[in-house]
């Protein structure tokens, strides 16, 4: 069921970025709010279903956490997302999810002093030169000359 979930998560990413091309003349914090909201809607009801008693019964400090990462990890994100989609459309919104691996990366090194990896780098490398060859500005320079 967990590689099922995955590859279902991956196309709803997809599709969601094409649907949203069509919402463009709404302002993108309407767009998040109303994303924001209707995962909730379905979430909520979902786990408590699911887990019952545990939702709850949580601590407060769970429910602040829930929270801070809900607003903060989430409705900001979508928000400078679906801004992205508006000013650069959806294919180049696309590309920059490619960069959360890069970015974890550097954070987990400055924030958690992990030890940079060559498994790292190596992701590093194949993940630039992925979004070179989609981005085909290499190619194109070539033909305007």
């Amino acid at each position: 069921w967990g590689q099922l979930a995955v590859m279902g998560g991956a196309i709803f990413y997809a599709l969601g970025g094409i649907y949203a091309r069509g919402l463009r003349q709404f302002p993108p914090m309407v767009v998040a709010a109303g994303t924001v909201t209707c995962s909730t809607l379905v979430l909520l009801p979902m786990g408590l279903i699911l887990e019952g008693s545990r939702v709850i019964s949580a601590q407060g400090s769970s429910w602040l956490a829930v929270v801070t990462l809900g607003f903060l990890c989430t409705a900001i994100a979508y928000l400078l997302y679906f801004r992205l989609i508006a000013v650069a459309g959806a294919t180049n919104a696309a590309l920059v999810t490619f960069l959360i691996p890069i970015s974890a990366s550097i954070f987990g090194i400055l924030i958690l002093h992990e030890k940079l990896e060559s498994n790292m780098v190596m992701g590093m490398i194949l993940i630039f030169a992925g979004l070179a060859v989609i981005d085909g500005r290499l190619w194109r320079r070539g033909e305007v000359e």
